[in-house]
């Protein structure tokens, strides 16, 4: 996943996304852009709670 973000120009250790998946990071909108681009999805889909899926 790391390398797929680093690919998209916005360079993301895999500690920072991390982070992120444990909510221990605050999500900036380009970070939910770079992450949703390589996982298909929406970056609606990231903000939601896995109940609202």
């Amino acid at each position: 996943m790391t390398a797929r973000v680093a690919a998209l120009t916005h360079p993301m250790s895999k500690r920072m996304l991390s982070r992120i998946e444990r909510l221990q990071r605050r999500r900036d909108v380009d970070d939910l852009l770079v992450i949703a681009e390589p996982l298909h999805v929406s970056p609606l889909v990231l903000l939601q709670r896995p109940s609202d899926l």
